[in-house]
């Protein structure tokens, strides 16, 4: 069979994304009931399950997050036009990687990856706007409530601002908008603690904000670096690859990547500086990774590409095998 009309079938087919939905569903719905899983890195999410620690409730709760999840990247990379070509790659990828890697469970991650990609949606639009305030303002209102659950994003907030100039010109208003979008959640959070008068929630805030702690990786386990190390090879593959081979896309398919490769890099450094976080990072930093992998697989016919491909698969059938093991 030839090379570039198997990769084509992969990379386009339903098919592959209908196996890796299945594969997924099955795996993730039969995870066998643990106490250990209710666990979470958010303040917010560990009072829900401690209140209610029904096991499959959050386990159900947690693959309708991972539907709704592929639904939000899908829009986004098809309405801007991430990828130049239609692709269904991203998409089997980013099943796995999330399946593989993730507690299968409702966890903060799932929410701050749905937060993330609509905070991108939003700000994608503003691309060569003048001074386009309301989505700026949009874009980063759905950050700001992601860092309800994940306060050390606000340690990130002013790169985030600064990568705007690659989207348009940013000027005093989009500027404010954008703050007075981070700050709004704010503003409702202080409106239901004064309701309730309870300051537990802000003070339990600014103690997870000021909390940045030594590096220890001991935090981290055997597996779990295993499966960073694979994916942190597929993406910088990928992504040097389709930085050598981008000038056959638009401009703004490549500002739209620069910005995406831009957020992975800044995710996986604040991991690797801080990896107490990696349960809350980890799911951002798949989705990212999807887009790439999938970027450079749907865009670049070619041998090595092809080959590339197949080493993928075969990574990802062993990371299967292995989380199964361990």
């Amino acid at each position: 069979m030839n090379s570039k009309y198997f990769q084509n079938k992969l990379v386009t087919g339903s098919i592959p994304l209908l196996v890796a939905s299945i594969i997924a569903s099955v795996y993730w719905l039969l995870t066998p009931e643990s106490g250990d899983a209710l666990t979470d890195s958010s303040h917010l999410i560990r009072k829900l399950t401690a209140a209610y620690p029904y096991f499959r409730f959050y386990n159900l709760c947690g693959y309708l997050l991972l539907i709704f999840s592929m639904w939000m990247i899908w829009g986004t990379v098809t309405r801007h036009v991430v990828i130049r070509v239609p692709s269904t790659l991203y998409l089997s990828v980013f099943i796995l990687l999330s399946v593989i890697f993730l507690p299968h469970m409702l966890q903060t991650g799932n929410i701050l990856v749905c937060l993330l990609l609509g905070s991108f949606f939003f700000l994608f639009h503003t691309y060569q706007r003048i001074e386009p305030v309301s989505l700026t303002f949009q874009g980063f209102f759905l950050y700001g409530i992601a860092s309800l659950f994940f306060p050390q994003l606000l340690w990130l907030l002013p790169l985030f601002i600064i990568m705007q100039a690659g989207l348009y010109n940013v000027t005093v208003r989009t500027l404010f908008a954008g703050i007075m979008g981070f700050i709004l959640p704010y503003w409702f959070l202080l409106g239901y603690t004064s309701y309730i008068r309870d300051w537990s929630l802000f003070s339990v805030f600014f103690q997870e904000i000021s909390d940045f702690r030594s590096i220890d990786y001991s935090c981290i386990s055997i597996s779990e670096w295993i499966n960073l190390a694979a994916m942190l090879l597929m993406t910088l593959w990928c992504a040097f690859q389709y930085a050598g081979n981008n000038y056959q896309d638009k401009i703004r398919t490549r500002v739209f990547m620069f910005y995406i490769m831009t957020t992975e890099a800044i995710i996986l450094l604040m991991l690797f500086l801080q990896p107490h976080l990696h349960a809350l990072l980890l799911p951002l930093a798949i989705t990212c990774s999807s887009i790439i992998i999938g970027q450079y697989f749907a865009v670049t016919r070619s041998k090595q590409s092809f080959i590339s491909l197949i080493i993928l698969l075969v990574m990802l059938v062993a990371l299967f095998i292995l989380n199964i093991w361990m």
